[in-house]
């Protein structure tokens, strides 16, 4: 909460924008060289990423 407001209501109207931007730089992230927990790991989470910000901007789309 900022100022009794949340942080959405704030940046509401730049969260489409930024989600694009955001997709569109996370596909042209580079692949570890090597393989191990830690990899395995940041891939699953930029797998969920992804997948999550498909679908927000599939929301975003239907909406504006």
């Amino acid at each position: 909460m900022i100022f009794g407001r949340s942080f959405e209501s704030y940046f509401s109207e730049l969260m489409p924008d930024l989600r694009e931007t955001l997709s569109e730089r996370l596909a042209s992230l580079p692949h570890p060289r090597e393989t191990h927990a830690a990899t395995f790991n940041r891939n699953a989470t930029l797998e969920k990423l992804a997948e999550r910000l498909a679908d927000e901007i599939a929301v975003d789309r239907e909406r504006f």
